[in-house]
């Protein structure tokens, strides 16, 4: 169900409500979650959307948040939700200290609160600089984004038509709550979100390539052992390219996590984690002046880089197993099936569905073209499996 329609759907069920003296602000609880649950479903983001749920607090005591989303199993809180009635305005809701700091508490226990006054939306995060302990105090915190779907509660009683081109836009504030500042915990949730940043990465490639990043794409097809010919082949080149930054951003941030170095990740020094020359190099090709500034990735990097740190590790490799990628390198026709594995797939799927349904990307077929790109992939793996060791699986 596109955005437009679940707009619809909601402000159809919400209206009713509204218009009913026996409405608290519970009865709406079941509406906002099923119209964020469609949300999450149109854009093909893996969380589960609860409500009256109850969370151990930290220190003691118990979280009641309205709403909240779930990361894989549904045993990770990734956003809280708080709901009020149409009456109340969002900034002050944003600033609220009522229920013994409950915004606050729920901002530190997930660094985002989704705000809703069933007449509109809210994205509540932290102030980047605070590092502090405890409940976020209300000058740390920041109101990003406020959606309205009806200008006042009158309007909302009063039945009249919602604002639906927002709906949109309402559809990528949830999206950027759990992709860019919620914690991660499901292996698939992270493929799932970093696809969805690679796939804005691809489209803000420039339209055409100058000869800095000619040179690129010439080492790059040697590389894979492909050549990139016409407009297939060059959005092919388009696609090859931005798969393997961020999947070597994925192998190198794994082999930071597990080399207990100290000093902080950044993708700039992938070489240092990267020990396959492909990739390393192709990091290296990046960080050119020219080619980073007429590819415009450096921005998608770091957001992707914030992504990462924001994973919750304990959790996250838990779940993480690697296929014994060694034994089924053995034969070259297998690599590509072997490399498409439990990171690879879902991430393919959220940033190409076309490409993870049929295998195939223009002209080039994705087993028989890429043969190259997915050896690297595999060679990720196996990196991966040397150093995590017990993450590995036969």
């Amino acid at each position: 169900m596109s955005p437009a329609l679940s707009l619809a759907a909601y402000a159809k069920e919400v209206v009713r409500l509204a218009q009913s003296a026996t409405t608290t602000e519970e009865t709406y609880y079941p509406a906002i979650r099923n119209f964020l649950g469609h949300i999450l479903s149109e854009r093909k983001l893996p969380f589960e959307i609860r409500t009256g749920t109850s969370e151990e607090r930290e220190g003691g005591g118990t979280d009641l948040p309205d709403v909240a989303l779930y990361d894989g199993e549904g045993d990770f809180i990734v956003v809280c939700g708080e709901v009020k009635l149409p009456s109340q305005n969002l900034e002050d809701l944003a600033l609220s200290i009522e229920r013994n700091d409950q915004i606050g508490r729920y901002l530190a226990k997930t660094r985002v609160v989704l705000l809703s006054n069933v007449r509109s939306f809210g994205l509540l995060t932290v102030r980047s600089a605070w590092s502090g302990r405890g409940a976020v105090p209300p000058e740390e915190r920041h109101l990003e984004q406020v959606i309205e779907i009806w200008s006042s509660a009158s309007a909302l009683q009063l039945g009249k038509a919602p604002i639906t081109d927002e709906a949109e836009d309402l559809a990528d504030l949830v999206e950027t709550a759990v992709t860019r500042y919620a914690s991660i915990a499901e292996p698939e949730s992270l493929a799932r979100i970093l696809a969805r940043q690679a796939r804005r990465a691809k489209a803000d490639l420039p339209d055409q390539f100058s000869n800095a990043v000619g040179g690129l794409l010439d080492d790059f097809g040697k590389a894979l052992g492909i050549t990139f010919e016409g407009p297939d082949g060059e959005e092919f080149f388009r696609s090859s390219l931005i798969q393997t930054a961020f999947y070597g951003l994925f192998a190198g941030w794994a082999l930071w996590r597990f080399s207990g170095s100290r000093a902080p990740f950044h993708w700039e020094d992938l070489g240092t984690y990267l020990k396959i020359p492909f990739l390393g190099e192709l990091f290296y090709e990046f960080r050119h002046p020219a080619r980073i500034r007429e590819l415009r990735l450096a921005r998608h990097l770091d957001i992707a880089t914030e992504t990462l740190l924001r994973v919750d590790s304990e959790r996250f490799f838990a779940r993480f197993h690697l296929p014994n990628l060694q034994s089924a390198a053995a034969k070259e026709e297998d690599i590509p099936t072997a490399a498409i594995v439990y990171f690879y797939e879902p991430f393919l799927e959220a940033f190409d569905p076309s490409c993870a349904r049929n295998s195939e990307f223009g002209t080039h077929r994705l087993r028989s073209c890429s043969t190259r790109f997915a050896r690297s992939i595999v060679c990720c793996g196996m990196s991966l499996a040397a150093i995590g060791g017990s993450q590995t699986t036969t």
